[in-house]
């Protein structure tokens, strides 16, 4: 019973490693070959206060604003948890 453990274990590596083998083949088979490759403009996230709002204040804003939400969840959780813990005392 071991012994057949061991290799449907190696079979089932070998088929892995086969077909993820072949995956990453036919992913390299589908690269274009024929559009001709020309470097693309470095863009410009500094250039516009649009672009600096977007990009960097927003995300920051709303990082900012869902820790202080986990905060005062956890707040209320701890909060209801003295209360019932006050109701258990008397």
């Amino acid at each position: 019973m071991m012994i057949l453990k061991r290799v449907s274990n190696r079979i089932k590596n070998i088929f892995l490693t086969f077909f993820l083998s072949i995956g990453s083949v036919l992913a390299l088979a589908q690269t274009p070959t024929h559009i001709p490759r020309q470097q693309p403009d470095p863009v410009g996230f500094f250039d516009s206060i649009e672009n600096i709002i977007f990009y960097v204040v927003i995300p920051i804003l709303i990082l900012i604003l869902y820790f202080l939400w986990r905060k005062q969840v956890q707040k209320q959780k701890h909060q209801e948890e003295q209360e019932r813990r006050e109701k258990e005392q008397e």
